[in-house]
């Protein structure tokens, strides 16, 4: 016959056996929750990155229905610098290797080129908004046109020339509507190659300089 206290042994021995198994779902259910939170996180800046994307695309759509507007009005315009410019009939000479004919009015190729863009085609639409600010560098949309030729550089991982498109757009036009999402931009990009404290700097800028911009608001919710 077994004794008491074997018999109490099994019975504490038991318990605790059930205490690790009441124990052990719980701690795999809160690393279950920690993944899909983190999965939530990254799908939300996700939406947000894509949020940015159509707010930028509404305001280019504006501004370029304005631009049409104008053209019309003033077709005997034929100034480059100014965004109503007719530009003469004959085709000005395509760039070497590039997939978005340089001909037509700025507004063509200004069009062409951001068509590219939400496309998903980075290449070409790269190609176009180099050689829109190469020949239109006067443009009231020159400011623009960087911006999403940092655009592309940064959704073909050439961060580096990201980095240098999004900081002359905040140099050159400290006023434009691009400036705080360029400066966002060049925080991300800052970081994708290893320079936090740079992107750290970037930010605070933002944040001190724009702070009630969507781009200030989206940097602060990130950090």
């Amino acid at each position: 016959m077994r004794s008491v206290p074997y018999i109490l042994l099994s019975v504490v021995l038991l318990f605790v056996i059930s205490g690790c198994a009441a124990v052990a779902p719980p701690q795999q259910g809160a690393m279950q929750i920690d993944r899909e939170h983190a999965e939530l996180a990254r799908e939300v800046q996700r939406l947000r990155d894509s949020v940015l994307v159509l707010e930028g695309w509404l305001r280019e759509q504006q501004q370029i229905t304005e631009e049409l507007r104008q053209t019309i009005v003033a077709q005997n315009v034929t100034s480059l610098g100014d965004k109503a410019a007719i530009i003469p009939s004959s085709p000005l000479q395509e760039a070497p290797g590039s997939a978005t004919p340089a001909t037509g009015s700025p507004t063509d190729i200004y069009l062409r080129a951001f068509a590219n863009y939400a496309s998903g085609r980075f290449d070409q639409a790269a190609q176009g908004f180099e050689t829109f600010l190469r020949l239109f560098p006067g443009s009231e949309q020159a400011g623009n046109a960087r911006y999403w030729l940092g655009e592309c550089y940064y959704a073909l991982e050439r961060y580096p020339q990201a980095i240098d498109a999004f900081r002359i757009v905040a140099e050159q036009d400290p006023q434009g509507s691009k400036t705080p999402d360029a400066l966002l931009k060049m925080a991300s990009a800052l970081e994708q190659i290893q320079q936090p404290e740079e992107a750290g700097r970037t930010l605070r800028l933002l944040q001190e300089r724009y702070p009630g911009s969507s781009a200030a608001r989206a940097s602060m919710e990130q950090r």
